[in-house]
C-alpha cells in the first residue's frame, strides 16, 4: 500500500512539473506565428478595452441626459375624466368638499409643474401646454 501511494504521489509530481514547463513552439497546439499573439499585443488590447469601456460610459450618460432634459415627452391630460371621477366620489359621500378642493389643487399643481420638454394634450387632440401651434 505504501508503494502505491508513493507511485501516485510521484505521478502527481511529474504531472505538476509538466504543467509548469513553458510551452515551446514545437509542442504548442497553436500555429507558431499565433502562439505569442496575446503576449505581444496585450498592451494594445488593454488600451482598446479601456477605450471601449470609456465609450460605453460616455454614450450611456449622454443618452440619459438627452432623454431626461431634451427629448420631447407627450402627456395626455384628461381634465373631464378627473372632474367626473371627483364629482362621483363627492356625491357618493366618499370625499367632502374640502378634500374635493384639495384634490383639484393637487391636480392643477401637477399640471403646472410639468417639465418644459413635456407637451400636454387633451384627449380630443388639442394642445394644452408647452406646445407650438403652427398657423397656416
Amino acid at each position: 500500500m505504501v508503494e502505491k501511494k508513493d507511485k501516485t504521489e510521484a505521478q502527481k509530481d511529474e504531472a505538476g512539473k509538466e504543467a509548469s514547463k513553458p510551452v515551446d513552439a514545437a509542442t504548442s497546439p497553436l500555429p507558431e506565428e499565433s502562439a505569442g499573439f496575446l503576449r505581444r499585443h496585450w498592451p494594445m488590447i488593454k488600451i482598446a478595452l479601456c477605450f471601449l469601456v470609456i465609450n460605453i460610459v460616455i454614450t450611456l450618460s449622454s443618452m440619459t441626459v438627452y432623454d431626461r432634459y431634451f427629448a420631447t415627452k407627450i402627456a395626455v391630460v384628461d381634465i373631464e375624466g378627473f372632474r367626473k371621477h371627483q364629482k362621483d366620489l363627492f356625491f357618493e359621500g366618499k370625499i367632502n368638499q374640502e378634500e374635493l378642493k384639495d384634490s383639484l389643487e393637487q391636480y392643477v399643481a401637477a399640471i403646472n409643474n410639468v417639465k418644459p420638454n413635456t407637451v400636454l394634450f387633451f384627449p380630443n387632440g388639442a394642445i394644452f401646454k408647452n406646445g407650438r401651434i403652427i398657423e397656416p
